[in-house]
């Protein structure tokens, strides 16, 4: 195999610094670090990586051993370990975690690949439920957006500190208002059971505090928008 040259610049953390003599292609981010990596590793993880290796483009050649990208370091840095049969990576926030797992799946067409991050999506889900919801369901991943769900319908739905939830643009409006409508069903459902006794305030909150109801939350995994 052909020695690749050596690039300008920094060399990225291992396993990305030339140490494999295997590597194949350098993927050179948009802050000018060097990436040692393999072309088939990438083109098994992602279609746009398997075309622009096959064939030429106005801004790669498909016998140039060096690939310049868009993303910074650390963009490229997360996304290549997911690639690899490496430690997944950590992610100091949920949003930064959406924002890695958006790029793979719109950009680079890694759905697959971007599977791995959902037990990451899962650590959240019980600080930012309504987020973890909305993200998982857009995704597709049904079990973490059901188990995401439950912790929703057994809290006050107003009680979120966020101002805003921009994830929930992702869901159909159908959804949410299934989801709202649950929820509402559910304390209506103590209410009357209640009546009007003075500790309903207090009962509302235990119901609410209690497993999911399975019934009526079926739709969650079962019933999607057209």
């Amino acid at each position: 195999m052909d020695q690749l040259p050596t690039p300008k610049g920094t060399i990225a953390l291992y396993p990305f610094d030339g140490s494999d003599s295997t590597s194949d292609i350098i993927l050179v981010s948009s802050d000018k670090i060097n990436f040692y990596a393999h072309k088939v590793i990438l083109s098994l993880a992602s279609p746009y990586f398997k075309e622009i290796f096959a064939f030429p483009t106005d801004y790669v050649d498909a016998a140039d051993p060096v690939v310049f990208m868009t993303e910074d370091s650390n963009t490229l840095d997360t996304i290549l370990r997911f690639c690899y049969p490496a430690v997944d990576p950590m992610f100091e926030s949920l949003s930064e975690l959406y924002r890695i797992i958006s790029i793979m799946v719109k950009k680079f067409s890694m759905g697959d690949v971007a599977r791995r991050a959902r037990s990451q999506l899962r650590k959240y889900a019980k600080e930012e439920s309504l987020r973890v919801f909305a993200i998982a369901h857009g995704l597709g991943w049904m079990p973490e957006a059901a188990e995401a769900a439950d912790i929703v319908l057994n809290r006050r739905l107003l009680t979120y500190d966020d101002d805003d939830i921009p994830e929930l643009d992702i869901l159909h409006p159908r959804v949410l208002y299934k989801l709202f409508k649950c929820h509402q069903e559910r304390a209506d459902r103590v209410v009357e059971m209640a009546g009007s006794h003075v500790t309903v305030g207090r009962d509302v909150d235990e119901y609410l505090r209690r497993g999911a109801c399975k019934i009526h939350d079926k739709w969650l995994v079962d019933d999607e928008p057209p």
